[in-house]
């Protein structure tokens, strides 16, 4: 598939020590979208640098993505969206990450993945017996989460949601 893609490169006919841009658009080869396309991925995080990079990440490679600043904002969301995929930061401002854990396993079995600093090792347990499915240290490299949740968006049995099953039933 044929895109157009912006692209902003020096002239060498300017003047000075910094050569002004020359903007102008150019082919570029879009890559097909991946197996997970159209999976939802819930990022709660309070790190807003952290939230716009992930979410625009996700969308380019074809994820729909959703994000929540606060662990209790990220919980209404999830009842909400019903997503594939729940990246979670254990250092939120309101709720713990480990606690966010355990209230979405209270109700839902979505896959959890869990941001950490580095050398929080007894947060990554505390996290993983919580119900997270795997966790990635902060600073992470994004080839690397982003092959982290396309795996469980891609296995997880298509099953019907709790919220599904009561609308079904008029509830």
């Amino acid at each position: 598939v044929w895109r157009w893609h912006l692209s902003v490169r020096s002239s060498p006919f300017t003047a000075g020590p910094f050569p002004s841009p020359t903007t102008y658009f150019e082919p570029h080869l879009q890559s097909p979208a991946p197996a997970s396309a159209g999976a939802i991925v819930l990022v709660i995080d309070d790190e807003r640098a952290i939230r716009q990079v992930l979410e625009a990440a996700l969308r380019a490679r074809g994820y729909s993505a959703h994000v929540a600043s606060t662990g209790s904002i990220g919980l209404q969301l999830a009842g909400a969206v019903e997503p594939d995929v729940i990246i979670v930061d254990l250092g939120l401002p309101d709720l713990d990450g480990v606690e966010v854990c355990r209230q979405l396993r209270r109700w839902t079995s979505v896959p959890i993945l869990v941001l950490t600093v580095a050398g929080a090792e007894n947060r990554k347990g505390d996290a993983l017996a919580a119900g997270a499915a795997a966790y990635v240290s902060k600073t992470f490299s994004m080839p690397e989460l982003l092959a982290r949740v396309s795996v469980p968006a891609r296995s997880r049995p298509a099953l019907p949601s709790p919220a599904y099953l009561a609308r079904q039933r008029g509830e």
